[in-house]
């Protein structure tokens, strides 16, 4: 968690200084975003659906947790689109988020 603060803090100071996603500063925190999402499910692929539908799903979260989770909304994507873009594949490619 304290991980996931920290890249949301950073995402946001980012983008108040209008640093694109597809930078390399952009590009940083989008590799240090999925290497965190990789050490948090271990790796199993067959999470990224349950962990998808807990950033949609914000209704019953308290409002500061709503907060930091806005820099999912945008620049968090946007950022891992040009990343795996670099890298050539994307693992979420056919992950259904039902």
């Amino acid at each position: 968690m304290d991980t996931w603060k920290r890249l949301c803090g950073e995402v946001a100071e980012l983008q108040r200084n209008g640093i694109a996603p597809e930078s390399e500063e952009g590009q940083a925190v989008a590799k240090a975003w999925w290497d965190m999402t990789m050490e948090f499910t271990g790796g199993d692929m067959s999470l990224l659906p349950e962990l998808l539908k807990f950033s949609e799903n914000r209704d019953s979260m308290d409002v500061d947790f709503k907060e930091k989770m806005a820099c999912m909304d945008d620049f968090v994507p946007k950022a891992m689109e040009a990343y795996f873009t670099e890298l050539g594949y994307n693992p979420f490619e056919g992950v259904k988020n039902d």
